[in-house]
């Protein structure tokens, strides 16, 4: 019976530790970052607004501050030029990304969870992102979100996009595109500079304006008055 009761004990403890582990970032398995800056928004939440002393390479924001207050968005400029960030998870919860909130920084990857709404203008500019995955549930990509990402190479566009903003995606490195038909509208330049030789998936665009696709033999894609949009190939 000793032996039982010790046994149980042992088992409680590991129990419990591994809720413990489990509970860091709200069940993710993942331990939020510490030492964060945040800044209260009007709605009662909290924004991530700076780095603080937190020294994170791989940096997790987390879904509440230290004082309980559920963590909604990243502030505007709030991780921009930062040069320890390698990588950047965000957590279920987040809605909104600020303007600039990593433009300049050596983040290489990260991880959007599908609660992210809103990329604000230059989010992460001329960072060194290498892949771009948009979140599920993302409406519009914001003008230069991603512009001056030379090292990005692969973009997947979610379901239900519907509008990509003015240099979007200026002067990353991508190949192939797949538009999903949820778009309706690509700004001016949106993939200018990029060496794309086949874009998918464009039957449904309403709009595109001029210089939208200015790249390599893919010059423009103009839009007639059928609504029918066709490539025009300088090289045919």
């Amino acid at each position: 019976m000793r032996f039982f009761r010790q046994a149980f004990v042992v088992l409680s403890i590991l129990i419990v530790g591994a809720l413990l582990i489990c509970g860091c970032s709200r069940g993710s398995g993942v331990k939020a970052s510490e030492g964060l800056e945040f800044e209260l928004n009007d709605d009662g939440t909290a924004s991530v607004c700076g780095i603080g002393e937190c020294t994170d390479e791989d940096l997790v924001i987390p879904s509440e501050t230290p004082d309980g207050v559920a963590v909604t968005s990243i502030s505007a400029d709030a991780f921009k030029d930062n040069d320890t960030i390698l990588s950047v998870t965000i957590p279920e919860g987040v809605t909104t990304i600020g303007p600039n909130a990593f433009k300049g920084s050596s983040i290489n990857s990260i991880d959007f969870s599908d609660t992210v709404i809103e990329i604000g203008a230059g989010a992460f500019q001329d960072s060194d992102l290498l892949e771009i995955v948009l979140p599920a549930n993302l409406k519009v990509v914001s003008a230069r979100a991603f512009a001056g990402c030379m090292f990005v190479t692969s973009i997947v566009l979610p379901d239900g996009l519907e509008e990509i903003g003015a240099s979007a995606f200026m002067g990353c490195k991508v190949n192939e595109i797949t538009i999903p038909g949820s778009v309706v509208s690509i700004a001016a330049d949106a993939f200018m500079a990029n060496p794309l030789n086949i874009i998918n998936g464009v039957d449904s665009l309403e709009w595109c304006e001029q210089n939208g696709f200015r790249l390599m033999s893919i010059h423009l894609y103009e839009v007639p008055d059928d609504g029918l949009g066709e490539y025009v190939d300088e090289a045919s």
